[in-house]
């Protein structure tokens, strides 16, 4: 089971050889949990990570993101392709 709350500010738009381009920031917090079974639900032992990272909007449609995320677990960084929602 997993939760996310982000808050997403595009800070500049422009065009760039006739495209249009978006770039913003986030920053999230997720909560998951595993369950073998639904009769396993608990609300105890749920893990939190937190991160922020950059946006490149091209064309509204096409979103690549850059974050960095850490929990008590560790860290991670990722490129990835659109957004989780």
């Amino acid at each position: 089971m997993l939760t996310n709350l982000e808050i997403r500010w595009t800070f500049v738009n422009f065009a760039l050889f006739k495209q249009h381009f978006g770039l913003g920031a986030v920053s999230f917090l997720d909560f998951g949990r595993v369950f073998d079974r639904v009769s396993d639900f608990t609300f105890e032992g749920w893990r939190r990570g937190e991160g922020a990272g950059l946006r490149i909007a091209w064309n509204k449609a096409t979103i690549v993101r850059v974050d960095f995320a850490f929990s008590t677990e560790g860290f991670y960084y990722y490129i990835d392709f659109g957004h989780v929602f």
